[in-house]
């Protein structure tokens, strides 16, 4: 169960063991409850033939059930309940657990949806930290019953079932010859998912994004705001979300991690530390460019090339700063 559960995450060892279409979730978080038919949209009501498998509760109120059209063994609703009291305390894990957001906008409402029934192409474009690769993994938790680590490889393609989809972290990174072929695999009936932190206009100006791809990719694109953007509703009902299922977090982590504590805990880079260790404002923009750098290499795999072209910078400027840095380790050279 464990191997298994590393690999598809809560949904996709639900999906696995019940079916696309034999479950449903419901989260009652302070005394409103919110229940969600993962197939295809929002149910009105669950099914009296339906039994509760297990219902889960943390201290600050949140409680999340779990319903099932056939019995589920003991053991297995206890292996649910036990994976979901891992998830609540490992918060920077990957996320395998699908928390649904409040429905306190119109905008959330929307996403949701696309969710839980994707379109063929879907394009989540936005500025680092808004949650793309993190909606990428619940597009493959809910419908390809995976966890993709989501660094592009020869392998970036599941199933859903019916059709291939293609799950891409990062268009910018995509070469010529894999643009093409994405584009006639989808052009053949395939699904596209990806993200990209770049405007598209000008990854196309710049020879980066090729025409046919640009068109196929622009209609389906998902604007995300940033995190601090949001309404100041929304951005109070998921803190709330959060500190109930997580509980109040000191550590900052990255990416969307990071823009959730700095917006809703106070967490901020450790600039006071870095300055009591008399590093100055060049040990500051050292660490957020090793940061980078790591952001990177988690992204696109080892490839100079491709770390180069995600962070802008010559192949020659990186090859500097690794040096500089002592992060020769983590690439390969080409």
């Amino acid at each position: 169960m464990w191997l298994q559960y590393r690999k598809k995450g809560l949904w996709g060892l639900w999906a696995e063991y019940w079916g696309a279409n034999g479950w449903l979730v419901e989260i009652a978080f302070a005394g409103k409850a919110f229940r969600l038919d993962a197939m295809p949209g929002y149910a009105e009501k669950i099914p009296n033939s339906y039994s509760q498998v297990i219902s889960w509760r943390v201290p600050a109120g949140l409680e999340l059930s779990l319903y099932a059209e056939r019995p589920v063994p003991p053991e297995l609703a206890e292996s649910w309940r036990s994976l979901f009291h891992y998830e609540s305390a490992k918060w920077d894990a990957r996320p395998t657990f699908f928390p649904a957001p409040l429905p306190l906008s119109s905008w959330s409402k929307e996403l949701a949806a696309r969710i839980f029934s994707p379109s063929g192409v879907i394009l989540f474009n936005g500025s680092p930290g808004t949650g793309k690769r993190t909606l990428l993994y619940y597009l493959a938790l809910l419908h390809c019953r995976c966890l993709p680590d989501l660094v592009w490889g020869d392998d970036n393609f599941w199933h859903d079932g019916a059709r291939q989809v293609w799950i891409v972290p990062e268009l910018a990174v995509l070469e010529p010859e894999e643009q093409h072929a994405i584009f006639t695999s989808v052009a053949a009936g395939a699904k596209l998912w990806a993200a990209s932190a770049y405007d598209l206009g000008v990854l196309h100006a710049r020879g980066i994004l090729k025409e046919n791809l640009l068109e196929l990719v622009l209609p389906a694109r998902v604007h995300l705001p940033v995190v601090a953007g949001r309404s100041k509703e929304e951005i109070e009902g998921l803190a709330e979300f959060w500190r109930s299922f997580y509980g109040e977090v000191a550590a900052a982590g990255a990416n969307l991690e990071f823009l959730k504590r700095r917006a809703i805990f106070g967490a901020q880079l450790p600039v006071g530390e870095i300055l009591e260790e008399g590093r100055g404002l060049r040990g500051i923009v050292a660490e957020l460019e090793k940061e980078a750098i790591r952001q990177a290499y988690a992204r696109v795999g080892r490839s100079q090339h491709r770390i180069a072209r995600l962070l802008k910078v010559s192949r020659g400027s990186l090859q500097h700063k690794l040096r500089k840095y002592r992060m020769e380790r983590i690439v390969e050279g080409e």
